[in-house]
């Protein structure tokens, strides 16, 4: 089940599908976490603010004049957590399924020489 050289296209876009969830999860999480109690504040005492300029992605979230969480990312930073991982998988597949599909020919080929 979990040797790549068996997956279908399928479940590779799937094994994607999770990654980005998870890596969503994980750099938003906190900031989700922060920001839940200055969104059900009932007095408006406070703010979430992204931005995004030169530096990259910008994410405060402040309560009253304090900042309880904040978070920054370089596109590139961001770029690469996107495609890079997914990317890899992607090689390692084809890579497997060349070498299991060589070594499965390589098999056939041996079989069908032996004598009789």
């Amino acid at each position: 089940m979990l040797s790549l050289s068996r997956w279908s296209p399928r479940r590779l876009l799937l094994a994607w599908i999770a990654y980005w969830f998870v890596a969503l999860i994980v750099a938003l999480g906190p900031a989700t976490i922060a920001a839940l109690p200055v969104i059900a504040d009932e007095h408006g005492h406070g703010s979430i603010n992204a931005s995004f300029g030169n530096g990259g992605f910008s994410l405060n979230v402040l309560r009253g004049s304090t900042t309880v969480w904040h978070g920054e990312a370089s596109l590139m930073a961001i770029a690469f957590w996107f495609a890079v991982p997914p990317l890899a998988l992607w090689v390692a597949w084809v890579w497997r399924r060349a070498r299991a599909g060589a070594s499965m020919s390589t098999g056939d080929v041996a079989a069908s020489t032996r004598p009789r």
